[in-house]
């Protein structure tokens, strides 16, 4: 067990995780990572194949206007930003101060291929996506908030709302995921082009994908 930062941790199997992990460290400090306290996992079975979950996670809120229209007034589109590096990605949008729970920005931090860290004013949620089946996946959701004390009447219920409107999102997103999952299976499926403006995490992702598609495929 290796300590990545703050309360996170994890393994090096067979990868060097802290070092794959260290582009997303220094931004998730600014909004506040060392204090973070765990306090609920939750977990979501999504009748969808593991990658699509990913790239709905990584469109770069293409589809929040559509599907969260409560989080979408939250956010200001105008200034949403995402940088690629070697394993993983991250998307940065500031928050339009109608939402008090975003805080003044909010971050997705994903890792290669199936991690994601969300950190939103007192909040954090990591995401890990599990293949179950080809067409099912798990999504396992751990908490964490800075709280110096999370008994004290409003902390508890600021987080109990918090995670509220988490699972709520969740659900849009399920819908939205399983929705897509018939679509590939349809007759008429057909490829589309990213959009190159806002998709570039997921195109990052499937470009890592190909190449260890690729890498075995020859070894």
């Amino acid at each position: 067990m290796i300590d990545l930062d703050g309360p996170l941790g994890g393994e090096n199997n067979p990868r060097d995780l802290a070092a794959d992990v260290s582009s997303l460290v220094g931004p998730l400090r600014q909004l506040g990572l060392d204090n973070m306290k765990w306090i609920e996992r939750r977990s979501y079975t999504i009748h969808c194949n593991w990658k699509v979950f990913v790239d709905n996670s990584l469109d770069g809120g293409y589809h929040v206007a559509y599907a969260h229209e409560k989080l979408a007034e939250g956010l200001e589109f105008g200034g949403y930003e995402t940088q690629i590096f070697d394993r993983s990605s991250i998307q940065i949008c500031d928050s339009s101060g109608k939402d008090n729970r975003l805080g003044e920005k909010v971050m997705y931090a994903w890792l290669y291929p199936n991690f994601f860290i969300n950190r939103y004013g007192k909040m954090m949620d990591t995401n890990l996506v599990l293949p179950r089946t080809v067409d099912t996946c798990e999504v396992i959701f751990d908490f964490y908030v800075d709280y110096e004390d999370v008994e004290e009447w409003n902390a508890k219920k600021t987080i109990r709302n918090s995670i509220q409107q988490s699972h709520l999102i969740q659900q849009e997103d399920v819908e939205i995921c399983e929705s897509t999952q018939l679509g590939l299976q349809s007759m008429s499926f057909q490829r589309g082009r990213y959009s190159s403006k806002l998709e570039r995490s997921v195109h990052a992702f499937h470009s890592m994908l190909w190449d260890e598609i690729k890498e075995d495929l020859t070894s």
